[in-house]
């Protein structure tokens, strides 16, 4: 039988019974996945210390939360996912808001993560799905940081920061809201090392000084080759509690490096899946986003699915509303005196349009008397540098491109761009 582990929370073939006390000193890693998809790369000695620390901190973590794995299985891209007890993470059977509507093109389609092409990916149904970090730029020795904590604090980015290390093309529009809408026409490629190239859409308060006010949810298709070792496109929620200088657990980050997100055990995949792209010239898929204000609590919905939610309580001025709508490409280049070649969306202009450019479908926002209306009028996001990455004005047309924009660029390789 399949008995929980309490404390580390490891499942295992035991006659055990779950909830019995076992001598949890005696697990010191993580369980492997049930099907090895992907072999483990080789290590030198000091590879294998730090992938060895690597595993103590997150099995530390692991029993510091309680969480209780009932399967751990592995994708074909080689990410490692534990699929919790749904009772061992609490608030994740939450009821979640009504269905989400999907109106896709004719001419797209909805894209796919990894377990949508792949459903035999999925763990139990009605269990908790967990992405594993893996800190392989770590591992790897790509880093200076001296420790797992210490490449997390040097290399965590959240989205949205003002400075100089950042360029934006988006477009966000200043109003009371509780949530927004809207799908995103994703590309892939290769980025370079210890930048990140994101698509992203979030709800914001600033406050009175950002750098310990702001306050956001974002929802985000995004490459982060600065704290993945890889360039794939991936699905990403990040929040923000003390500003935009200020991560921690309970106070801000991207889920899952920090806590603070509760994923639904009615979502069917994790955060920090691989996501389908769309295809210069070719096939087309959009990445329906949503976030919305609901019971009290900020729910982040991707193609139709409610991910899970922020608790309302982590808050102070997105509690009941939040104060901007945004719809954004964002680059950010940890050595900005000479700009990366990191690109964004698909590498080309704006000025390419339609399956050329990535572009932003229906940007909406949810009133707060839960209405919801199109972001006309929303203004430029900055800094921006027309000679890096471009974005157009919001266009109008039929349904269902009834507003829309394109944005993007190939950064430092465009002529100008330094």
């Amino acid at each position: 039988m399949i008995a929980l582990v309490s404390g580390c929370g490891i499942a295992e073939d035991s006659t055990v019974e779950q909830g019995e006390d076992i001598d949890t000193t005696l697990i010191n890693n993580l369980p492997a996945p049930t099907i090895i998809r992907v072999d483990p790369p080789a290590f030198d000695s000091e590879q294998r210390r730090r992938h060895e620390e690597v595993e103590r901190y997150l099995a530390d973590r692991y029993r510091e939360h309680k969480w209780r794995i009932v399967e751990t299985t592995q994708t074909y891209m080689g990410d490692v996912v534990d699929w919790l007890d749904p009772t061992s993470v609490p608030g994740s059977q939450i009821e979640p808001p009504p269905p989400l509507e999907l109106r896709p093109t004719s001419a797209t389609s909805l894209a796919l993560t990894e377990f949508d092409m792949y459903p035999e990916l999925r763990g139990p149904q009605g269990t908790v799905p967990l992405l594993r970090p893996n800190f392989a730029r770590y591992v790897q020795g790509e880093t200076e940081a001296n420790s797992v904590e210490d490449f997390i604090r040097r290399h965590h980015v959240p989205g949205m920061p003002s400075g100089q290390n950042r360029l934006y093309a988006g477009l966000g529009k200043v109003i009371a809201n509780t949530g927004a809408m809207s799908s995103v026409n994703a590309f892939g490629g290769t980025i370079e090392s210890g930048t990140l190239s994101l698509l992203e859409m979030a709800v914001v308060c600033r406050g009175l000084n950002p750098s310990t006010t702001h306050e956001q949810i974002g929802i985000a298709a995004s490459r982060d080759k600065n704290i993945y070792f890889d360039s794939l496109v991936r699905l990403q929620v990040e929040f923000m509690t003390a500003g935009d200088q200020v991560t921690g657990n309970q106070i801000g980050g991207w889920h899952p490096f920090f806590s603070g997100f509760v994923a639904s055990a009615s979502s069917p995949y994790p955060i920090g899946t691989v996501l389908s792209v769309s295809i210069i010239g070719g096939s087309q898929y959009e990445h329906p986003f949503t976030i919305q204000l609901s019971g009290g609590n900020w729910w982040v919905g991707y193609n139709g699915n409610w991910l899970g939610y922020y608790p309302g309580s982590l808050f102070d001025l997105i509690n009941v509303s939040a104060c901007e709508a945004l719809w954004y490409g964002e680059v950010y280049d940890p050595t900005p005196t000479n700009w990366t070649w990191t690109d964004m969306g698909s590498g080309l202009f704006a000025s390419t349009g339609y399956s050329n450019a990535a572009y932003f479908r229906n940007p909406s926002y949810i009133a707060t008397s839960g209405v919801v209306y199109w972001a006309d009028g929303a203004a430029n996001l900055s800094p921006n540098a027309a000679a890096c990455y471009t974005r157009s004005n919001m266009l109008s047309g039929a349904a269902p491109f009834t507003r829309y924009f394109y944005f993007g660029g190939p950064g430092g390789e465009a002529l100008g761009c330094d």
